[in-house]
């Protein structure tokens, strides 16, 4: 490695850091110390580290602004993180924030974020122990007054959905509304594809890579399950999925989302070619390969490839 110019500063910081890493994983009376030795124009640096007690976790309470959301998460507690004799980590609470955050997306909840979830920590409790308290706070909403309003958490439903397997950001953007209404829209199996021209693929071929289904509560796995599907495709080289607050409708008292994949095309096919020289036993020669691949055959997303 190069050498590396010594500078206490660094070292200092270097201090601090580490001291930082032992208090955020519970030992809060840590002493890190350093001791320089120079020597011929060389520096030998020694940290000297006492980690002391840690604080341990003793307790565990809930506490729910928002009632509606406590069944979920304590019928869940038995995949929690952080357990009663655990360290005090706040790297370990930082993970069952974002546990809870994922359960909860995974149940309707399209709005909830970690943010709404921290932790009380009381530590008067003496030997050191801890006892913590997670606390899972309403949601916020500015009203047209622009004031902040304490609400319970909204669940929400998928209304429709649109796959548009032609998409083109640019002429999207140029074109405005215009682009859209250019484009053919047809209902199939409770979702709209919509293309230019001819499409992409067959019709059940992107159905069946779609996971996000109308009248289905929200899930984030949903989501995730169909952009994998939709990428192993190997026919679109982007894809995007969007959501949009559709107002709620009184008749039904549900809070509804629209759900808009945009999927732009890849190149289909491709060509190589390569030459290379070969010697065998003195005799020179030429050798050459033609490669061809179609991602997409017969319109379901099959893959030929040819070699020569």
């Amino acid at each position: 490695e190069e050498p590396v110019i010594y500078d206490e500063f660094q070292t200092d910081k270097t201090v601090r850091q580490l001291s930082l890493y032992l208090k955020n994983k519970g030992y809060y009376y840590n002493k890190v110390n350093d001791s320089v030795y120079l020597n011929d124009k060389r520096a030998e640096i020694v940290y000297e580290i006492k980690p002391n007690k840690p604080y341990i976790i003793r307790n565990i309470n809930y506490f729910f602004e928002d009632t509606g959301l406590r069944s979920l998460v304590l019928e869940d507690t038995v995949n929690t993180l952080v357990k009663s004799g655990n360290l005090f980590d706040a790297e370990l609470l930082q993970k069952e924030r974002t546990r809870i955050e994922d359960l909860l997306r995974n149940k309707g909840y399209y709005k909830f974020s970690k943010e709404f979830i921290y932790f009380d920590a009381d530590t008067t409790v003496g030997n050191f122990m801890t006892d913590l308290t997670l606390i899972l706070k309403n949601y916020i909403r500015i009203n047209e007054f622009d004031q902040a309003v304490s609400l319970p958490h909204p669940l929400y439903h998928i209304n429709s959905v649109y796959i548009n397997s032609g998409y083109q950001r640019r002429s999207s953007i140029a074109e405005g509304p215009s682009e859209v209404l250019s484009l053919d829209t047809v209902a199939y199996d409770s979702v709209f594809l919509i293309h230019a021209q001819k499409p992409i693929a067959k019709k059940n071929v992107l159905i069946q890579s779609n996971y996000i289904e109308p009248g289905n509560i929200y899930q984030s796995i949903d989501v995730e399950d169909t952009y994998k599907h939709f990428s192993s495709l190997r026919l679109f080289r982007f894809i995007n999925i969007q959501f949009d607050e559709v107002n709620e409708i009184p008749s039904q008292g549900k809070n509804l989302l629209n759900c808009n994949i945009q999927l732009v095309p890849a190149k289909l096919q491709s060509y190589s070619f390569d030459i290379e020289g070969t010697n065998s036993s003195g005799n020179i020669g030429a050798a050459g390969n033609l490669t061809y691949s179609h991602n997409n055959l017969f319109a379901g997303a099959e893959i030929f490839d040819f070699k020569i």
